[in-house]
């Protein structure tokens, strides 16, 4: 494979081929990222209010969630100030043993609905809420004191 003067099946040297390998790379890579990069808007930030839901979680984060003032979504810089959050209570539906099918509650966890409003910009496809791109349905990451998976269920403008 290698000859006694590093040349891969005696005809390129392995060093110039690592080269050419990382020249076609860079070559392919870097006009991809320019161009799929997303636009920054010039228009000023509007205040966009969004609507989480924090599922099945103990009741100790539940309450830790209500008592927050300030979060972050994902990886997201710009604080949203939450305006409500209440504690609702997990529901599902339970199979009896005669069959049928009624509606029970969780006993263990509960979920928590967040109100919280922040700069944003609600054109598509760029939503952005407090500086995470986002949309209805999408899965979010809050950050404050804790960190909790929520699902965006609301945006609109404030």
């Amino acid at each position: 494979m290698l000859d006694d003067q590093g040349r891969l099946f005696g005809k390129i040297n392995i060093i110039d081929l690592g080269l050419i390998l990382l020249l076609a790379a860079l070559l392919v890579l870097v006009p991809y990222r320019l161009l799929t990069r997303t636009p920054q808007s010039t228009a000023p930030a509007q205040t966009v209010e969004v609507t989480l839901l924090v599922e099945a979680v103990r009741p100790e984060v539940a309450q830790a969630v209500t008592r927050t003032r300030t979060i972050y979504l994902g990886q997201g810089r710009l604080p949203l100030e939450v305006t409500s959050a209440e504690v609702v209570p997990r529901r599902f539906n339970a199979l009896t043993a005669t069959g049928e099918t009624r509606l029970g509650q969780d006993l263990v966890t509960t979920n928590v609905l967040l109100r919280a409003r922040g700069p944003g910009y609600l054109t598509p496809p760029n939503v952005t809420v407090g500086g995470e791109r986002t949309g209805i349905g999408a899965r979010v990451v809050v950050r404050s004191l804790i960190q909790v998976d929520a699902l965006v269920l609301n945006l609109r403008e404030a």
